[in-house]
């Protein structure tokens, strides 16, 4: 495994896989290698058909030749590929941007106490973050819906680390983010 394989994050992994799909590279160039009808396959796949295409098997080898995840352990892998095919454009930060929006921003609050406008309503976003990891059709059932309400545009880096890990800490990090209260995470004691 290379230095720089091992140096990428699962979601940098997973963006780069979503971008290599898309009819357009990320320059606005037409992506000769661009996989529309394999993107349509893995929107309308389930579980197993999804276990039966080669293109999440690309993904998934790609986070294993990183050292992210097992031969065998696939759900992480599996979440990624059923709910990234879904993003229509990924919003990603330009170089120098102050700031970048991630996931939990584009389908929460607009501001701090105003979850009632949120894309996602409180009550799917209590069913989101109540979803478990090892529910295949609950979980991107739960992010698919997010993502459509958000109209299909989102950070992919960030989804695609939030999917991949899905623990408590990313579910805390997305909250935080959906009710744009930011500036009330506790701060770790040392």
């Amino acid at each position: 495994m290379s230095e720089q394989a091992k140096a990428k994050k699962p979601g940098e992994i997973a963006a780069d896989w979503w971008a290599s799909l898309q009819d357009q590279l990320r320059n606005g160039q037409p992506n000769p290698l661009g996989d529309r009808a394999a993107r349509a396959r893995l929107r309308h796949a389930d579980e197993d058909k999804a276990l039966a295409d080669p293109v999440f098997f690309d993904l998934h080898h790609r986070l294993l030749q990183a050292g992210h995840v097992l031969p065998h352990g696939f759900n992480p892998s599996l979440r990624l590929a059923l709910v990234l095919v879904h993003v229509r454009e990924d919003e990603r930060p330009t170089d120098g941007a102050p700031s970048w929006r991630g996931f939990g921003r584009a389908i929460g609050a607009p501001g701090f106490g105003e979850s009632d406008k949120a894309p996602l309503k409180p009550l799917r976003f209590r069913r989101l973050l109540q979803a478990k990891g090892d529910d295949i059709d609950e979980i991107t059932r739960q992010f698919r819906r997010a993502v459509d309400l958000a109209g299909g545009k989102v950070n992919v880096r960030d989804l695609a680390d939030i999917l991949f890990y899905w623990n408590e800490k990313t579910r805390a990090r997305l909250a935080f983010d959906y009710f744009a209260a930011a500036s009330a995470v506790p701060v770790a004691q040392a």
